[in-house]
């Protein structure tokens, strides 16, 4: 008998096959990609459609991430209970404080203008604190220094002096 030397037929069938030219792996490489882009695509439009169908039929199906969807089933909570009656009340809110006014002594027009104005914007900024007008009154009345009538009164005089 007559050994023969092994052969390494890998080698030899490698060898023996032409490796693919450029232009066939490029193509290969296009399909390939071509079908995994549309498999890609297709699970996305799947995973919508089971959405969708579950949204229909008033469940929503888990998510495929660790992230939490609020409960949807939770029923809304009540602003008031239903033992207390609903009251006109306006809810609390946070509103602007208005600044403390200019003192006011009553010397001239001009300042009479500019301490008007300054208690309207500060009217105008707290609404729900000055809804009534005697809370406006008793507001101003602490800036007050003059008493108004007096000091009307002594200015007109002094302008009716003017004019004689």
């Amino acid at each position: 008998m007559a050994e023969t030397a092994p052969t390494d037929n890998g080698c030899m069938a490698s060898r023996a096959t032409p490796l693919p030219s450029l232009d066939e792996r490029l193509a290969a490489a296009k399909a390939r990609y071509a079908e995994l882009t549309k498999l890609k695509m297709l699970e996305k439009l799947e995973a919508e459609i089971k959405e969708i169908e579950g949204q229909l039929d008033g469940y929503t199906p888990a998510p495929n991430d660790d992230s939490i969807l609020p409960d949807i089933d939770t029923p809304v909570r009540r602003k008031h209970s239903e033992e207390e009656p609903l009251t006109d009340e306006e809810p609390p809110t946070v509103e602007l404080q208005p600044e403390k006014l200019n003192l006011y002594y009553g010397k001239s027009v001009q300042e009479h203008r500019e301490w008007t104005r300054s208690a309207e914007n500060a009217f105008s900024l707290a609404l729900r604190k000055f809804k009534q007008d005697i809370t406006k009154i008793a507001w101003t009345a602490q800036f007050l220094r003059a008493i108004p009538t007096t000091t009307w009164q002594n200015i007109a005089a002094g302008e009716s002096n003017d004019y004689t």
